[in-house]
């Protein structure tokens, strides 16, 4: 849904419920996913909707942060990295809280393509992601995708559609 100027802003981040809201017109949505000219930072919860920034020049990166959001929204996958000042979120499938608790989601598929046990993720170093590097660590690495561990995840997501 087009929506132009009939989302309000407020602390310069788009209206939850204006999104929500205009969303609802389009009956056959399964996801909201709202792109804003505006400048904040993008941002998505599990299950709820994506708010993505493309303030300023549009670069080649920005579809990837949408990937990166949507990888939230759509799979309730956690960020891959660290980060001062945010409470430790680890969560299944792709951040675990140790080592134990990472072979025991993903140790099935240790060793395919770069999937091993990295710290770091869900804000703090302690916890342990699945790769190097994914769209969910440095979305803007246009090398990496996803990889096995979240694929798994979206391609589960995705089955619930078959």
């Amino acid at each position: 849904v087009k929506a132009d100027n009939k989302i309000s802003y407020e602390n310069s981040k788009p209206s939850y419920k204006d999104a929500v809201s205009i969303a609802a017109q389009c009956t056959a949505a399964d996801y909201t996913l709202v792109i804003s000219k505006k400048n904040y930072r993008s941002y998505c919860y599990f299950g709820t909707p994506c708010f993505n920034s493309i303030g300023g020049p549009i670069d080649k990166n920005a579809g990837r942060l949408i990937l990166h959001e949507f990888g939230h929204g759509f799979a309730h996958l956690a960020d891959e990295y660290s980060e001062e000042g945010k409470p430790s979120r680890p969560v299944e499938p792709n951040c675990a809280p140790d080592i134990q608790t990472a072979r025991n989601w993903w140790g099935d598929i240790e060793g395919k393509d770069g999937v091993g046990y990295f710290e770091g993720c869900s804000y703090i170093p302690e916890n342990i992601r699945p790769t190097k590097n994914s769209i969910m660590f440095h979305h803007w690495v246009l090398k990496d995708g996803y990889y096995p561990v979240n694929e798994r995840k979206i391609l589960e997501v995705l089955n619930k559609y078959s």
